[in-house]
């Protein structure tokens, strides 16, 4: 899907119903918009919310197997549905330029194939990208052993 910067309306792309399309496996998330290196102040700041919210709302279906997202303009592109991808293979994150924070990977068991770039505002990866919560925190400090990217052996 390419053009989804200039996705304005949310129930536009809940209309794609995405998570119903039981045959789709490899889905690409395009947000380039050729306007957008012109965007400054509230429009910028429009554009951020807008491509949340239409990434948000696009939720693909759990058995998708490859996913990329590109030009998010958004600092997050951790949505509600990102953990359930639980067959997702391969997940490339790509010109996210604002971003400030990865979801968390981690908790994602067949991820096989992970490439990020051009995140260049991203300036930590802490243990939530691990997909390690505040529970599992105290259970490491206790020398639990935690599997993350359990699909990486």
């Amino acid at each position: 899907m390419h053009g989804l910067g200039n996705v304005v309306d949310v129930g536009e792309a809940q209309n794609a119903q995405l998570k119903k399309k039981i045959h789709l496996h490899d889905l690409e998330l395009d947000f380039l918009d050729e306007g957008q290196f012109e965007e400054k102040g509230e429009e910028s700041r429009r554009r951020k919310k807008s491509d949340f919210a239409v990434l948000n709302a696009l939720e693909p279906p759990s058995h998708l197997k490859k996913l990329s997202i590109k030009w998010v303009m958004s600092t997050a592109v951790h949505t509600n549905w990102m953990t359930s991808l639980t067959n997702l293979r391969s997940l490339d994150i790509n010109w996210c330029i604002q971003l400030e924070c990865l979801p968390p990977l981690g908790k994602l068991p067949l991820l096989k194939e992970l490439n990020i770039r051009r995140v260049e505002n991203v300036k930590k990866l802490g243990d939530e990208f691990l997909g390690i919560d505040s529970e599992n925190k105290s259970k490491k400090d206790d020398c639990h052993i935690i599997n993350i990217f359990p699909n990486q052996r």
